[in-house]
């Protein structure tokens, strides 16, 4: 955790020190304390949610008690709380911010409806779509993607494989809701007070970071999505857009995936 931290801030700090002294010759936003709480805050959250492991020692300690869990069902209980682990660690974490400095401030760092249009977000995501299926006949996108293949892991609790699939989708989605909350609004929203329109290219570095390690036109592409994401979420005050974009995206490529193994007999 305190590695992923130092990552995370390295990418932080990286483009905001250069970026306030060629913008403004000095580092004057930086010098309060508000900055500096939410900086360690956000920045330390995000390192510990990626090195957050002990759901999973709980699950071997679960099964060494005798529960009955085979290693996949133990596999499909570990995924499921890595997408859900955000909501125990930042939740609590982001109220106290928002309460101690931003409580002026509508919803919980951008999580309002006010002034909420949905039609360009469904716009985009047409768009979208037919990229995501030619992208879906790569190699390396079928690698990674869906990000559960239920086919290696059939028969878990005596499910089927769409039973497992609503619950699984259904965390996954839980789990770009919170990169949403954390990037688009803590790290977005919450530090415009004290950086103004500067809180969006730090931001998208560290979003970008986060791709480390997923197919590199998904790494490259989250430095664009990232930044027109942080210009909305800024301006019009709410993440519900950001949200709906992400998890659109995210789930129409574990869906495009599956029509590949299912229908078309690609991916492994």
């Amino acid at each position: 955790m305190f590695y992923y931290t130092a990552f995370y801030a390295f990418a932080y700090f990286m483009i905001l020190l250069p970026q306030q002294w060629i913008k403004h010759g000095n580092l004057h936003q930086l010098a309060t304390i508000e900055f500096w709480v939410k900086a360690i805050a956000f920045i330390g959250i995000i390192g510990v949610a990626a090195g957050f492991s002990y759901h999973h020692d709980f699950l071997r300690y679960i099964q060494d008690l005798g529960a009955g869990l085979n290693a996949g069902e133990r596999y499909y209980l570990g995924k499921i709380g890595s997408n859900t682990k955000r909501l125990l660690l930042y939740i609590p974490l982001l109220v106290f911010i928002r309460y101690w400095y931003d409580r002026h401030t509508n919803g919980l760092y951008g999580l309002s409806a006010k002034g909420f249009d949905y039609k360009p977000y469904v716009v985009m995501m047409l768009i979208m779509f037919p990229l995501i299926m030619a992208a879906s006949f790569l190699p390396d996108f079928l690698r990674q993607y869906p990000s559960f293949k239920v086919w290696r892991n059939p028969d878990l609790f005596g499910w089927n494989d769409w039973q497992l699939l609503l619950v699984y989708e259904l965390s996954y989605a839980m789990a770009f809701f919170f990169v949403e909350l954390i990037f688009r609004g803590a790290l977005t929203i919450g530090m415009e007070r004290v950086l103004k329109s500067d809180a969006i290219l730090p931001m998208v570095a560290v979003y970008c970071f986060l791709h480390f390690g997923k197919p590199l036109g998904e790494t490259i592409s989250s430095i664009f999505g990232g930044y027109i994401i942080g210009v909305i979420a800024l301006y019009s005050r709410s993440i519900l857009g950001g949200c709906f974009i992400h998890i659109g995206i995210a789930l129409t490529m574990d869906i495009t995936a599956m029509i590949q193994h299912y229908f078309l007999g690609r991916g492994n």
